[in-house]
């Protein structure tokens, strides 16, 4: 680099490129190193977004998700005063040797609960009036270590209980004990259910009834406890419509010590459902271990049923379905990801196209000469391809150097594929242009003619005919892959419709110059001059329109998908939850104090299980009874609006309640007009479909939708609820939120599901992935333009110096090659941003991204705003950097410009 200095500009890098190759060495070892550094550095970077987000759904995922249990029924012996659970864990025991030693390792020390047989409350002991009440027993040894006893004693075995001449002693949760309508020291009649299913189990007859007594209260442990499933309501007192009139379920509390007494057995045994819990361990599954895991977890669904039943245990791997979304999400990721990489190293291989046609216009008078001295055709071209392999493997190491020292030694399986193939890639544009530019026929190329213009123009129509059955093909389709794996049409339907699209240039452009030229005239010399350069030898110009229509096009593309996901994120939340805040209750007090406040809106809705009589015969749905309008007018114009009928909000003529329900009940078919009767408490109410829907709250399948106002006006029945939806002004949140602490209730936010769902890291990095590909081809473009406007130059210097010596300014000068190059610069960019739009809609619902949005389907829409600045600021910069370095070119003398064309 001996005589170049900054400060001189362009001539003086002119004048050291013509007796040295260390600039043309020092810009592909950049291009090069840049590439490569993309291609270890980002899926080192993803690998690693991988495995936080993994750590973030381990950890935010509900306890029962994050648990392993192992469930059955079965008869166990009374059991003794020194073991009264170990019969029942010698049999979880055996249940554990079937399971993969690998799965139990991930989780901590199992803890055993035991439920035994269900019990009718004797009405007439004090429980409230009106109510069918269940009581179960639940035996758990650790009970005390997880809830507080805030009223009377902890239950202890009755000393007489066999006999039955002593009531046994149990405690209530003291939600469940106000719901009941107990106190402590109440004593209620127990009478065996013969419907429960573990009571059943018993082949000796029913267990006797006997009597209970209330002796303590105990605190719900905190909702985040994972003891107790994290959900607060699994342990209040639940009610259910079973047809035959409303009944109420609740848990006692059992002393494990009353099992030796046998209490609750019949001729020695006694019934139990046994569940036994493991808790995942404190550290988090991490990316080797997860798919191990999804394996162990289905083998261990294909073994044992999700729920027990008589003859077979069931086992509940919930952090199987956690680890399964994270891997659609991993997959989709690594497919998007991919498809923005492949579009961003075929830009960067046609800016390294136009870089090697740069080099090879500087050397094309060394070619000459070296031909001249004896060199022979396959020298030149082995030297060409050797200097791109050294380059190429000193860049790939020092990109392998950065990647360690910056990222770590994780080593992503995408990085050794992208490296090879940008390597591959390359050396076979090297040698092809090479090969090229050392044919007998250099330096005696032909302008025009008949033969020259038929193989381009047969090329460029196989282009379009098959851009045109890709997009057809995509279309119909969509995205086929294997789990995991990415469809090569879809990697490079991208490049082939911008390949299509950029070819257009040759036909449109001249006519297009044409016009113009025809309309407004060419005032100068130069103007004219570079105007007929662009129409008659428009071959050179053909690369770079191509470059920047395929950079326009994947950037495009990349905005559009990172754009979508962001939304999505936002749109799954909402979808979710329904309104900006929502309060989980089943509190009326609650509902009644948030109406109270002013300008608040509140949608409250339940579900229950009922009878319905259809044609004869009865089935068993579930109802979902909602505020239809007010839910509708929070919902309106936003991804959660419900679209209802509006029938739904009033009862028609015949007095029938409309209703919106699945297209299947029962397994037959529903159609709009069916009736479905209510039976048992609802028996005075009847339904009338007015819709049908693929899909209710996620069920396909016996779930119907009504008015809660219309059921209560309907029936005797008030419908229940537990879930309010509340739109309300932000100044109101502090009110909402004081509430729902002193109801012992949580305010959600819909703005902070929202922001967890959008600073998912895995999200987070795709959507930076994808604006960091944009800005990347936008980049590598410019470095191609760069490429270009120097072998311009190189060529049309000895135009400038004629120019010169008929005594031209330097302006003159500028126009010539600013009008040769300018319109292609304007045309790529428009065609690009054409292009791009054009794949933003091709691609539009049929690539699943819904993993980024919780299942929510994620329609790809073009993002307007980001590729109009993109165009702007690149011909912006376009045009700065092509007058800027012309500016440089006509600065030199002629009679140097002359000498130098002599020498070159």
């Amino acid at each position: 680099m001996t005589g170049w200095r900054p400060d001189r500009g362009w001539p003086s890098l002119v004048r050291v490129g013509q007796r040295s190759e260390w600039a043309v060495t020092v810009v592909t070892t950049v291009l090069f190193a840049a590439v490569a550094t993309g291609a270890v550095v980002a899926p080192r970077v993803l690998r690693v977004a991988e495995g936080d987000s993994l750590s973030v759904a381990v950890a935010q995922a509900p306890p029962a998700a994050r648990r392993l249990s192992i469930q059955l029924v079965d008869e166990f012996s009374g059991g003794s005063a020194d073991a009264p659970l170990a019969d029942q864990r010698q049999r979880v025991a055996e249940i554990n040797a079937q399971i993969d030693p690998f799965v139990l390792a991930q989780f901590g020390p199992p803890r055993l609960v035991a439920d035994t047989n269900r019990y009718v409350i004797d009405a007439a002991a004090g429980v409230n009036p009106g109510l069918v009440a269940h009581l179960t027993f639940r035996v758990h040894p650790e009970i005390g270590s997880h809830s507080a006893l805030v009223a009377g004693a902890a239950a202890r075995p009755a000393p007489t209980s066999a006999a039955g001449s002593a009531p046994i002693e149990f405690e209530l949760a003291v939600e469940t004990a106000e719901q009941l309508g107990l106190s402590v020291g109440d004593v209620v009649g127990l009478v065996p259910d013969p419907d429960d299913l573990v009571t059943r189990q018993l082949g000796g007859g029913m267990p006797r009834a006997l009597t209970a007594k209330l002796v303590g209260l105990r605190a719900l442990d905190p909702p985040d406890d994972p003891y107790w499933f994290g959900d607060r309501r699994l342990h209040r007192a639940s009610i259910s419509d079973r047809g035959g009139g409303s009944e109420l379920f609740a848990f006692a509390i059992l002393s494990a010590d009353e099992l030796s007494a046998s209490p609750l057995s019949t001729n020695g045994v006694t019934p139990f459902l046994v569940e036994q819990r493991f808790d995942l361990a404190e550290r988090s599954i991490d990316l080797g271990e997860s798919d191990a895991l999804i394996e162990g977890f289905s083998a261990i669904e294909s073994r044992f049923s999700r729920r027990p039943t008589l003859s077979l245990p069931g086992v509940r791997a919930g952090l199987g379905d956690v680890l399964i979304a994270e891997r659609a999400q991993r997959n989709t990721a690594r497919r998007t990801l991919l498809l923005a990489w492949v579009g961003a190293l075929c830009v960067a291989f046609a800016a390294y196209a136009q870089l090697v046609m740069a080099m090879a216009v500087r050397r094309r008078g060394w070619i000459w000469v070296t031909r001249a001295r004896g060199a022979s055709r396959r020298q030149l071209v082995g030297a060409g391809i050797a200097e791109t392999i050294l380059l190429g493997g000193g860049a790939l190491g020092a990109a392998e150097l950065v990647g360690a020292l910056s990222i770590g030694g994780v080593v992503a399986p995408l990085e050794r594929l992208l490296l090879a193939a940008w390597l591959v890639g390359v050396v076979a544009i090297a040698g092809a242009i090479i090969m090229s530019e050392t044919a007998p026929s250099t330096g005696q190329r032909k302008i025009g003619g008949d033969g020259a213009r038929r193989g381009p123009r047969a090329g460029h129509i196989a282009v379009w005919i098959v851009a045109a059955a890709a997009v057809a093909t995509f279309l119909r389709r969509g995205l086929s892959v294997a789990d995991g794996g990415s469809d090569p049409l879809a990697l490079f339907l991208p490049i082939l419709v911008a390949w299509s699209v950029a070819s257009l240039s040759r036909w449109v452009l001249p006519p297009l110059l044409r016009r113009v030229v025809a309309v407004r005239g060419i005032a100068s010399t130069g103007s004219l001059l570079g105007v007929r350069r662009s129409l008659v030898q428009s071959r050179s110009g053909n690369g770079l329109v191509t470059l920047i229509v395929v950079a326009m096009t994947v950037a495009g593309l990349g905005l559009g998908i990172g754009r979508s996901i962001g939304a999505a994120a936002t749109d799954a939340s909402w979808t979710e939850l329904g309104a900006p805040y929502r309060i989980d209750t089943r509190d009326a007090d609650v509902l009644a104090a948030v109406r109270d406040l002013d300008g608040v809106s509140v949608s409250a809705s339940g579900s229950s299980q009922i009878n319905v009589d259809r044609a004869g015969s009865t089935y068993n749905v579930k109802l979902f009874s909602i505020d239809v309008a007010e839910l509708a007018a929070m919902t309106a114009g936003t991804v959660a609006e419900t679209g209802l009928p509006e029938s739904l909000e009033e009862i028609d003529p015949q007095g029938r309640v409309p209703a919106v329900s699945t297209r299947r009940i029962g397994g037959i078919r529903v159609r709009v007009g069916d009736e479905l009767a209510g039976v048992g408490t609802r028996s005075g109410i009847t339904y009338v479909v007015e819709a049908t829907r693929a899909e209710l709250f996620g069920r396909a399948n016996d779930r119907i939708l009504v008015d809660r106002d219309l059921v209560g006006s309907a029936g005797d029945y008030v419908p229940g609820f537990d879930s309010l939806a509340i739109d309300a002004p932000p100044d109101l949140f502090a009110a909402l939120d004081q509430i729902a602490v002193d109801h012992d209730a949580t305010l959600e936010r819909r703005e902070v599901l929202a922001a967890q769902e959008r600073d998912d890291p895995l999200s987070r990095a795709v959507r930076i992935g994808f604006l960091a590909a944009a800005g990347s081809v936008a980049a590598l473009a410019l470095f191609g333009l760069v490429a270009h406007v120097v072998a311009t130059a190189r060529e049309r210097r000895r135009d400038v110096a004629i120019l010169g010596l008929l005594g031209a300014g330097k302006r003159e000068m500028v126009r010539a090659l600013v009008s040769e190059l300018v319109p292609r610069v304007v045309a790529g960019v428009a065609l690009g941003t054409v292009s791009g739009l054009i794949v933003v809609g091709v691609f539009a619902n049929r690539v699943d991204l819904s993993a980024f949005a919780a299942g929510t389907q994620v329609a790809i829409r073009p993002d307007l705003v980001g590729i109009g600045l993109i165009a702007v600021a690149f011909l912006a910069v376009a045009v700065i950097v092509v007058v800027m370095m012309l500016r440089g070119v006509v600065r030199a003398r002629v009679a140097r410009i002359l000498r130098g064309d002599m020498d070159g």
